[in-house]
């Protein structure tokens, strides 16, 4: 029992003291000290604040030091595999985190400093490692789910992660998202990178690549023999069962791209983000031809067909209050013209679809005007430094492009 006579600050040391003395005495101190959390919650007031506040600062170290609380310590990466169980909270956990804990526990291990963790706190250790982490237990997870499955738990446990900026902060800092088209390549950025199982899940069905010999096998996914049975043979049921599937990818899109929109508040990690769909985008350039042959050599060497299809969703969900003329902000007057010129992010001078050659442009061009070129070059460059120093890029005006870009 916790005494609540008198004032808190007369209280503390005892509070303390009762606390310590039942996880001492209790087989499982992290669920104990949930359960006290949740309970002060409900209690409110000065007293139900402090306890909070205590039992969320002894589960920190419950979870990074367990050996200093468990008679038989567990194996590394099992508390951070049990808190990502209770962040997903799909019922298999009996220990469902109270409203705040999660915030709460992220702040107070970032402000801890413990031997063997980063200095900048336990949270990109503990949560962000590649091993043994709340993140990697739930990449396994999510590499073992397909869209058949339970899976809106799971996505679910990441959005609330993402959700608070202690977590986004540490994800800047994470070898997971920090990589690079020299690290990564189609395959390994769909595995092997903090967004790249988040992005796995699809209805589509994929092929099976040896990585020994390169042999490529169709595999029968387990959306179609989760919900198209071989005895389905009825058009109204194929047709409910399409639009049910459809559904539920619309639905799992809808998650990935507020997820996205979550870390991109961040503002160290908005430009790993960006960056990681260029890797993606680069690395699977093979797919941006016109006419894609699925042959079995080409399919090794890029990413999944329903990852891509999901990439490509949120990014046109993102573009999607950008292109909407009607819309009351505006937004479509924030779109930098000279974005497809610029390979600050990725080269598109190849696609000629919608950048012009070279060869095209020097035609263009009135060789005449040698100071209009000249100060409109100028100008593109200050706004591509702008850009890459984080700042407002002002593009060039109207009457330089045109003054440069007449046609004789």
């Amino acid at each position: 029992d916790i005494p609540t006579d008198g004032p808190v600050a007369a209280q503390r040391s005892r509070i303390d003291e009762c606390l310590v003395s039942a996880l001492s005495a209790n087989s499982d101190p992290f669920a104990y000290l949930v359960e006290t959390y949740g309970r002060a919650l409900k209690e409110g007031g000065e007293y139900g604040g402090y306890v909070q506040k205590v039992s969320v600062a002894f589960a920190a170290m419950v979870l990074l030091q367990p050996a200093q609380f468990y008679a038989k310590p567990p194996k590394p990466g099992e508390a951070a595999q049990r808190l990502m169980q209770s962040v997903k909270d799909d019922g298999s956990s009996p220990i469902s985190l109270p409203r705040g804990f999660l915030a709460a526990l992220l702040d107070k291990m970032q402000s801890l400093k413990l031997p063997g963790y980063s200095e900048r706190g336990p949270v990109d250790t503990f949560f962000l490692s590649p091993n043994g982490s709340v993140v990697a237990a739930l990449m396994e997870e999510l590499l073992k789910t397909s869209l058949a499955d339970v899976y809106l738990p799971i996505l679910g446990a990441f959005v609330a992660l993402a959700g608070h900026k202690p977590f986004t902060a540490a994800a800047a800092r994470s070898p997971l998202l920090a990589i690079t088209g020299k690290t990564h390549n189609a395959k390994t950025v769909e595995m092997n990178t903090l967004l790249g199982p988040v992005f796995r899940l699809s209805c589509l069905p994929e092929v099976s690549v040896n990585m020994v010999t390169g042999e490529v096998s169709p595999v029968r996914g387990a959306v179609a023999e989760a919900f198209f049975a071989d005895g389905l043979r009825r058009r109204g049921d194929i047709a409910h069962t399409v639009e049910t599937v459809r559904a539920s990818l619309r639905q799992m899109q809808l998650t990935l791209t507020q997820s996205v929109k979550l870390l991109l508040k961040d503002k160290d990690a908005q430009e790993k983000v960006f960056n990681w769909f260029s890797v993606v985008l680069e690395a699977n350039e093979i797919r941006s031809k016109e006419v894609y042959q699925y042959h079995d050599h080409l399919a090794a060497r890029s990413s999944s067909n329903g990852f891509l299809m999901n990439v490509l969703a949120v990014l046109i969900g993102l573009c999607a209050p950008f292109i909407d003329p009607d819309d009351p902000k505006k937004l479509h007057a924030k779109i930098d013209s000279t974005f497809l010129l610029s390979t600050h992010r990725f080269d598109m001078s190849k696609e000629t679809k919608v950048v012009a050659s070279d060869d095209e442009v020097a035609r263009w061009i009135d060789p005449r005007n040698q100071a209009r070129i000249q100060q409109y070059r100028q100008a593109q460059a200050a706004a591509e430094a702008a850009r890459n120093a984080g700042k407002p890029a002002e593009a060039p005006s109207a009457s330089e492009a045109n003054e440069e870009g007449e046609v004789e």
